[in-house]
């Protein structure tokens, strides 16, 4: 069957996104062929052979003709012939740690599972035939756990998949509020001698915050993480200085069995948000900016993979001595820009081959008598892309890829039988 879901949703909130459910319309057609899925294999038992280590990895090898990282768990009894394709078609919001296949299918033609990764955290599996993301369409995926989408089939993006941070943190992104998150988040800022928030870290390193001359420097965050994705994780956030500091990017994996396209319209993006401002420097207090989070995690497995769009996964800039947040991470090699005035500046997010955040401004003139200009919060740097194919090689055309090809953060692999 083909699914085709016609709605009008924001991504404020999961509670708008709730309560616009109703709102969805599905009509299924019949699809021209099965897409080359295989069922499982029967053991004579009478239920499918699915038995394994425990892991679940022969089963994912049986179905897919390679094994999936991070996702096995989800494949355990599974029928994929029960599954059906799936086209999202307007702007919407998907939970990674709450089941919301229903309303991408009343007929069970949806799969959600949360199946444990080899570290002990979760992750959020949807599983269908097929799934196309339409031109014009945007999918906001939020929640506790890294995301995932596998396809029996293919996936098709021509709109935007997004895990980025912004008003709502991504999947997998926890939202910062008096302390950061993340294994690689910055240190936060102290308002006792005046020190701005560092940037966060994930494979790029976050830029440190600025300060007046005699403070300390605020811990930067370090490097986490593996290139391979496995486990997948999301970013970290930047650092706190007196407003909220920008979350890491979310963490989104795509698996197919046959092909993964992300067209020349189609983003998938896992960017970092920008850190908050000093605000007004009050007499007699001291204001700080807060930092930009570091990019997030973006994973595609398939036999072939085809790049003519934007994957971006990069850090937001960092606020400064102003009234506005430094800017969210950049869904193209553009570094997002910090804000402020005078030498307040935030320092930049990563975006293209640089990996790293930049520094934020320093703090200038009399301190603590509301005359002074604030220092200002660092940028958050790079996430990370992993790409593993039957070959090794993504196909890309014009793609805007960033961080960048060449850099230790977008990484390339071969599939695992």
């Amino acid at each position: 069957m083909r699914i085709h879901i016609a709605c009008s949703l924001t991504i404020a909130s999961l509670l708008a996104f709730a309560a616009a459910q109703s709102a969805c319309t599905i009509t299924t057609t019949n699809a021209a062929d099965d897409g080359g899925v295989t069922t499982p294999v029967d053991n004579d038992s009478g239920t499918a052979d699915t038995t394994d280590s425990g892991n679940g990895d022969s089963a994912t090898a049986s179905l897919l003709g390679f094994t999936a990282s991070n996702v096995a768990g989800a494949f355990a009894e599974l029928d994929p012939s029960a599954l059906q394709d799936v086209t999202l078609a307007t702007t919407t919001s998907l939970a990674s740690d709450v089941d919301q296949s229903a309303s991408l299918d009343a007929s069970a033609g949806v799969i959600y599972r949360a199946v444990m990764q080899t570290d002990g955290t979760m992750i959020g599996v949807y599983l269908a035939r097929s799934w196309t993301f339409a031109a014009g369409a945007k999918v906001h995926v939020t929640g506790a756990y890294p995301i995932a989408f596998v396809a029996f089939d293919k996936i098709q993006i021509d709109g935007a998949l997004d895990a980025s941070s912004a008003a709502v943190p991504g999947a997998g992104a926890g939202a910062p509020t008096t302390t950061g998150v993340g294994a690689g988040r910055g240190g936060d800022g102290t308002t006792a001698d005046g020190a701005a928030a560092a940037g966060g870290s994930f494979c790029g390193a976050g830029g440190a915050g600025g300060k007046y001359t005699a403070a300390a420097t605020p811990a930067l965050g370090t490097a986490y993480g593996s290139g391979t994705l496995v486990p997948l994780v999301a970013g970290a956030s930047g650092g706190v200085g007196v407003q909220a500091a920008g979350a890491g990017g979310g963490a989104i994996q795509l698996v197919a069995k046959n092909s993964i396209t992300i067209s020349s319209t189609g983003v998938v993006a896992a960017n970092g948000g920008g850190g908050g401002p000093s605000g007004v420097v009050a007499s007699g207090a001291v204001a700080i900016g807060s930092a930009g989070g570091s990019g997030g995690a973006i994973l595609l497995e398939s036999p072939t993979v085809s790049l003519a769009g934007v994957l971006a996964a990069n850090g937001g800039g960092g606020g400064g001595n102003s009234g506005s947040a430094g800017q969210d991470g950049q869904s193209s090699a553009t570094p997002a820009t910090g804000t402020g005035t005078g030498t307040g500046v935030g320092g930049n997010g990563s975006g293209g081959a640089a990996v790293d955040g930049t520094a934020g401004g320093a703090g200038s003139g009399a301190y603590g008598t509301g005359n002074d200009i604030a220092p200002a919060g660092g940028g958050g740097g790079a996430g990370r892309i992993r790409i593993n194919t039957t070959t090794g090689a993504a196909t890309v055309t014009n793609a805007v890829v960033s961080p960048a090809s060449g850099t230790a953060c977008l990484t390339q692999g071969t599939l695992t039988p």
